[in-house]
């Protein structure tokens, strides 16, 4: 979760549950979910919003507004600041009708208005892109493309001090897959442009290169065991403010397997290493653990929980830190309580060590959430988000709360 979790978990839900009229609020009766498909992605085909169809595309706008109150606008550990925002965001979304291969496009502003500290008011916004290719029934071909203008929060600690830092991230990406008889292979790529405004943010600007092959063996329908081998380069365009260099490469191994027990529990888990090697001889090479890993589970008709856990390296602009390694894991509920109300529940906890320096923080969020699913074309929902830092470094730590409502429409 993040500040604004709330929007996010309860916007990803009501994409995949549409709004459900008053008719329907006296009845639980469950529709049993799709194979592989959590309650909330279940499709209501009675609800589902009609969108507007042009020439083979299929367009569905929508309109967010969520009212904020957030207890520690500056994730301070004293002097706490609080303050009412609101958060507005239009989004459009574009897709395919085709019988084979797909093309889809987004587009998106989110702005954020503080009542009474407008120096924190954020403009956010991006445009995005990528299709399929069906070249044979057993070669596929995607690309992807989009623009991001992102404003980091307050809870970052890369973020800091002074005004919030504000980048554009241009991020192009291409895959291959190939189906043998049991086995797939797949290549994917990445590119990502980094490019912090301001020119006291010049030496966090950079391009980081990511490719992950992955190779498949399909034990049986239920079980999938694969390889994924990792490399990501990360070339920084200036020298960092004491005049060291930055590049870094990560390189690693993923063993897990892909996971489907009739559509009841389904999900892939990975685990390997990773290993750091730096441009600057001054840095030390570092090796660690990689995990990666999601798991449903539809308990009932009515109720799904999603198990999370991760660890890996990222890069990080904290004072004295090579880089940042992670490990967390969290716990998700999704439950449809009536067929137009849905509730949302997790919990989550990271644990992060700034390689090169004594800091290590572990970080902890929790998050409530319900929507009321009006109509096809109107919604409501509330949530309340817990998030606290515990820092060895003590001006580190804070803990904030933030409280949200907010009406979303879509056609």
């Amino acid at each position: 979760m993040t500040v604004h979790s709330t929007v996010s978990r309860l916007a990803l839900a009501a994409a995949v549950a549409a709004p459900i009229g008053f008719t329907a609020i006296g009845s639980a009766t469950a529709q049993e979910p799709e194979r592989g498909q959590t309650i909330f992605e279940r499709p209501r085909p009675d609800y589902d919003p009609r969108g507007i169809p042009l020439d083979g595309f299929l367009f569905l706008p929508r309109m967010t507004i969520t009212e904020e109150y957030d207890t520690n606008v500056f994730a301070t550990n004293d002097d706490e600041d609080s303050d009412f925002v609101t958060v507005f965001r239009p989004e459009i979304t574009a897709r395919s009708r085709w019988s084979r291969h797909s093309l889809s496009f987004n587009a998106y502003f989110q702005g954020e208005r503080y009542l009474d500290f407008d120096d924190e008011n954020a403009n956010d916004y991006g445009f995005s892109t990528d299709g399929r290719l069906d070249v044979t029934r057993r070669d596929t071909i995607g690309l992807g493309a989009a623009y991001i203008r992102r404003t980091e929060g307050r809870t970052d600690p890369d973020q800091g001090g002074g005004d919030r830092n504000q980048v554009d991230e241009y991020v192009f990406d291409a895959s291959y897959r190939h189906e043998f008889n049991r086995i797939a292979v797949d290549l994917d790529s990445e590119v990502a442009f980094l490019n912090f405004i301001g020119d006291d943010l010049a030496d966090r600007d950079r391009t980081e290169y990511r490719f992950t092959p992955r190779v498949t063996y399909t034990v049986s329908p239920r079980l999938g065991v694969f390889a994924e081998p990792f490399v990501t380069l990360r070339d920084y365009d200036n020298l960092d403010d004491d005049g060291s260099e930055q590049d870094s490469t990560t390189t690693g191994i993923l063993f897990g397997a892909d996971i489907d027990l009739g559509g009841i529990l389904f999900g892939e888990v990975g685990a390997g290493v990773f290993y750091d090697t730096f441009e600057d001889d001054a840095e030390e090479d570092e090796f660690g653990f990689a995990l990666d890993g999601e798991l449903d589970w539809n308990v009932t008709d009515l109720t799904t929980v999603t198990f999370q856990a991760n660890s890996g390296s990222e890069a990080t602009d904290v004072a004295g830190a090579s880089s940042l390694f992670t490990l967390g894991a969290g716990v998700r509920v999704e439950h449809e309580l009536r067929r137009n109300i849905l509730l949302d529940a997790d919990v989550s906890a990271q644990f992060e060590d700034f390689q090169g320096s004594t800091r290590e923080d572990d970080v902890y969020e929790a998050g409530l959430g319900i929507e009321y699913l009006v109509n096809r074309n109107f919604a409501v929902f509330a949530g309340y988000d817990f998030f606290m830092r515990s820092s060895s470094v003590e001006t580190e730590d804070f803990s904030k709360n933030v409280v949200s409502v907010g009406v979303r429409g879509q056609f």
